[in-house]
């Protein structure tokens, strides 16, 4: 798994973390992708914003990845600490969706922003 991101005060902690999971048990990677080409790879952004700055984060995942896969492939839930990420809406491309969403090369996933004020 790759990951580029422009907040680069977490890309320690990511590395590290990619690494951990990569050592783990492939099995529970796999689920519900078992069928899925393990050669194909798919790279899709993951960003937050809030009105004084943006994270946005590139991953490369494996082809039947699931918005739930890119979210924790990025690490911001863990960089970003004042809001709770994994309660926190989502979408594909400003359209609302569960995190069991299938994703497809390109797709740009993002929190939804927390209510200013």
């Amino acid at each position: 798994m790759a990951v580029r991101c422009s907040c680069f005060g977490h890309l320690r902690a990511i590395i590290k973390q990619a690494h951990r999971r990569k050592q783990g048990s492939r099995s529970e990677e796999m689920g519900a992708r078992a069928l899925a080409d393990e050669s194909a790879a798919i790279t899709v952004t993951v960003v937050y914003a809030r009105p004084d700055q943006v994270w946005r984060v590139a991953v490369d995942l494996p082809a039947g990845s699931r918005v739930g896969d890119a979210l924790r492939a990025s690490g911001l839930a863990e960089c970003i600490g004042e809001v709770d990420l994994l309660a926190a809406p989502v979408g594909v491309f400003g359209e609302a969706c569960e995190r069991d969403r299938l994703l497809r090369a390109g797709d740009r996933v993002a929190y939804a922003a927390p209510p200013v004020g």
